[in-house]
């Protein structure tokens, strides 16, 4: 990968040979010919048989490719080839694709192929003219149903939560909606998502695109989500949009990405109300992507308050449900996504990396759908560069950064801090290395890493004291009452690692002991 453009892929202002209505296209004939000709083996010859047949017949049946006066040049000439080779390739004129037209290729018939595939372009055209009819009357009669519910009061008891395309029960958006469940009593909480995500019970499902959908995004007082919020919305005076993102930001985000609508996310930043953040960095590394006269909430990560809150029970029901074995020690890898190829499909190899951990170890790879309880579950995290990294970190568990490309993923997607210099734990840039320091008695004992660990957090995890969510809901749901204080982190109760839950460990890592009294764990050797 390279921080610069090297190749520039300059096409025809006129087009190729092969661009528009041009002979070009019968080349297409000689160039199958003569790659039949030159193939290496026998074995290549009935893939590209079929390939050569499709290819020839979709160039005759699309419109305007062909001169009118070669058109019938082009189909004898094809249909001859496909005879010749079709022998050769262990094929039969009635073999391959079911689709009639193609047979008729095969067969030679022209007349008839271009009767059927008349019949199957207008067959096409009227299928797509009603499709569309549908949903262009659809669309106008869920319009005017959006509009005419803005005409009608706001609902001061309903809030709608929506967490992106797949809908998914998770995420900042869950937490704080749970905790509306909890302390507004007064207010009814709906959910954007498809029939098949599953929501606890209380909650409103709200499928896209249907009836209840527009009436409850025209009506509802509070509209939350982690992704943003459909263009097509008005501002509504007296709703209030919160946008919570999705954790601590790395890679860079909004106007400091080559946006391609800056008009259109500039309203979409205008109609927010509220944006959450974790911390001073994320506030303003926020603020300067997405600039607006909306008010930041610097109250900590609602989806990690699950870390300072859950027990051992929780603890060990969670490695229940994910077949952790008794007494493995468990690795959680959660890498970070990429807008580019990775030299390998994977940025690390977990199967090599299990093998060289030993059986003593269990390796789990993040899940989406189950990530909070992977990281309740696991006695160290690797990752790279993703956010879910300053989640954890409120767990205090040995964290191992894992950054072999990290040069190059700092070119491509940019970066609001240096990583591996503010790491809180190892940094490691190879398999070798990354096992290394996984098996190394010093990262689980050591003061010096637990020291480690507490810087980070005291830059990153300022307020994940377990309430962040409910400080949320207090102020923009409860008027800002009883906005609850920031516990001190030495006095905050993590959730312990299966290895303080299970076998001797101190007393002083006990749960239920604050954590100024946790520096060193029980060595998992």
């Amino acid at each position: 990968m390279l921080d610069r453009v090297c190749l520039h892929h300059r096409a025809r202002r006129r087009g190729g040979r092969t661009t528009g209505t041009t002979e070009g296209h019968l080349d297409l004939v000689e160039q199958y010919e003569r790659t039949f000709a030159r193939l290496p083996s026998a074995k290549w010859r009935a893939a590209l048989y079929r390939r050569m047949a499709e290819h020839l017949a979709a160039v005759y049946r699309a419109p305007a490719t062909l001169p009118a006066a070669r058109r019938a040049e082009f189909f004898r000439r094809g249909a001859a080839l496909c005879r010749r080779y079709r022998a050769a390739a262990g094929a039969t004129a009635l073999g391959g694709r079911p689709e009639g037209a193609h047979m008729l290729f095969r067969l030679g018939a022209r007349r008839a192929f271009r009767l059927a595939t008349a019949f199957q372009r207008l067959g096409g055209r009227l299928r797509a003219l009603l499709r569309g009819a549908r949903r262009h009357v659809r669309a106008i009669a869920l319009r005017a149903h959006y509009r005419w519910h803005l005409r009608r009061p706001l609902d001061p008891g309903l809030a709608v939560f929506t967490t992106g395309r797949a809908g998914r029960y998770t995420c900042h958006p869950a937490a704080i909606e749970a905790k509306v469940r909890e302390l507004a009593g007064g207010v009814r909480t709906a959910w954007v998502t498809g029939p098949g995500q599953a929501l606890p019970p209380g909650v409103q499902r709200l499928v896209p695109g249907t009836a209840a959908y527009w009436t409850a995004l025209a009506r509802a007082r509070y509209l939350i989500s982690n992704c943003g919020f459909p263009d097509v919305l008005a501002d509504r005076p007296g709703q209030i949009r919160l946008m919570t993102h999705r954790g601590t930001p790395v890679a860079h985000r909004g106007l400091d990405t080559p946006v391609r609508d800056v008009p259109r996310l500039l309203r979409q930043i205008d109609s927010w109300d509220y944006a959450l953040s974790g911390n001073r960095h994320a506030t303003l590394a926020w603020e300067a992507a997405y600039p607006a006269d909306y008010v930041t909430l610097e109250y900590g990560s609602p989806r990690a308050d699950v870390f300072l809150t859950a027990g051992a029970a929780d603890v060990l029901r969670a490695r229940a449900r994910l077949g952790v074995p008794d007494g493995a020690l468990t690795v959680l890898y959660a890498p970070a996504p990429r807008a580019y190829a990775h030299r390998r499909r994977v940025p690390l190899d977990t199967a090599a990396l299990a093998r060289a951990l030993g059986p003593r170890f269990h390796l789990l790879t993040a899940d989406d759908d189950a990530v909070t309880e992977q990281c309740l579950a696991a006695d160290a995290l690797v990752t790279d560069y993703a956010p879910l990294l300053f989640d954890y970190a409120a767990l205090d568990r040995p964290i191992v950064l894992y950054a072999d490309d990290w040069d190059t993923y700092r070119t491509v997607h940019g970066a609001y801090v240096d990583l591996p210099a503010v790491a809180p734990g190892p940094v490691t840039r190879t398999p070798a290395e990354l096992a290394a320091a996984l098996t190394d008695p010093a990262l689980w004992t050591d003061p010096a890493q637990a020291a480690r660990r507490a810087a980070f957090r005291g830059r990153f995890c300022p307020y994940d004291d377990g309430l962040a969510a409910e400080r949320v809901v207090r102020a923009v749901f409860l008027g800002g009452r009883g906005v609850p204080p920031v516990v001190p982190d030495h006095a905050r109760r993590p959730a312990p690692g299966a290895v303080a839950v299970a076998g001797p460990r101190p007393p002083a890592a006990r749960r239920g002991t604050p954590r100024e009294h946790q520096g060193v764990t029980a060595c998992p050797f």
